[in-house]
């Protein structure tokens, strides 16, 4: 079963927002999205080839993601600085 980002980061607002005791009306707030965007943007290689570089980005992204629950909580326990 693939993970939905999205979806993820939603269920993320939820966690935090009860760890912060959030209005529920600025959790609604937090979790609507006004617009997508996905671009694609052609890459210059070292070796002058042109690439398309998006499989290596979601992975990135993909990899992140994978510990962004962990970096939420710290976030709402108040263990990551915020300037």
């Amino acid at each position: 079963m693939e993970i939905n980002p999205f979806e993820m980061a939603k269920k993320q607002v939820d966690l935090v927002a009860k760890e912060l005791n959030l209005d529920p009306n600025i959790v609604v707030s937090l979790k609507r999205v006004e617009r997508s965007l996905i671009v694609s943007i052609p890459v210059i290689m070292d070796n002058g080839s042109i690439e398309d570089v998006r499989k290596e980005v979601k992975e990135v992204v993909d990899r992140e993601l994978e510990h962004i629950n962990e970096f939420c909580m710290e976030l709402a326990e108040g263990k990551v600085p915020v300037a």
